[in-house]
């Protein structure tokens, strides 16, 4: 999405690791300490809601 300018380059490369995360929480939940995930995902709500903001701009156009 970076490539094509719907979200802003550098914000969709530290926005991939969201993405390698949602893969290992699919692939690898019973390894998972759900308090640590948890934790995690609150510290990345800014950057989902920063995503979404993207993305409704991006379809309004």
């Amino acid at each position: 999405m970076g490539e094509y300018s719907i979200i802003p380059k550098e914000f969709a490369y530290d926005f991939a690791k969201i993405a390698s995360f949602r893969n290992f929480l699919a692939h690898d939940y019973e390894e998972i300490d759900a308090l640590i995930i948890c934790e995690d995902a609150l510290h990345k709500l800014d950057d989902i809601e920063k995503y979404l903001t993207f993305i409704k701009k991006n379809l309004e156009r």
